[in-house]
């Protein structure tokens, strides 16, 4: 599968080097439209990634424009509603400790708890919040133990 995921990383690549002629011609269109359009655009690529609506959309075609028409929707939704989505810059940015932990919550540390709760959406929260609890302890350690000070004199060394 990783040749089809390099579709995914160069597709952000090229937003990310092209962002200021992107954002441009944006400016152009009706915010609303494009939110419109965009939540309709994630909406479908979202079912016809499980529901095979169109031959050959299976998730390797559809992956990246779900992540493009999805980034849009924050985008332009943050900027319609003049928005800037506080809690989701907040687990965005724990994002990567929550990937890593949640594991460990549901499958081996509190996985007949996590189980009894039978309700998928509070098996999610209890999953997420434990999780997001956990990562921002972390955070507070690593910051009181000076990692990110240590961190960054090693970027310099080998720099």
């Amino acid at each position: 599968g990783l040749p089809f995921y390099m579709i995914d990383y160069a597709l952000g690549i090229f937003i990310a080097l092209h962002i200021k002629q992107i954002s441009h011609y944006l400016k152009f269109i009706n915010p609303y439209i494009i939110l419109a359009l965009s939540l309709a655009a994630t909406l479908f690529f979202l079912c016809s990634r499980n529901i095979e609506l169109i031959p050959c959309f299976d998730s390797y075609f559809v992956d990246p424009l779900i992540a493009i028409s999805l980034s849009l929707s924050v985008v332009s939704f943050c900027r319609t509603f003049n928005s800037n989505l506080t809690f989701f810059a907040f687990l965005g940015k724990h994002s990567m400790n929550v990937y890593l932990i949640h594991t460990f919550i549901f499958l081996y540390f509190f996985h007949d708890f996590t189980y009894s709760l039978e309700n998928p959406l509070l098996i999610f929260l209890f999953v997420l919040l434990t999780s997001l609890g956990v990562s921002y302890l972390f955070e507070l350690l690593k910051k009181r133990l000076g990692f990110y000070k240590a961190q960054k004199r090693i970027t310099i060394l080998f720099e």
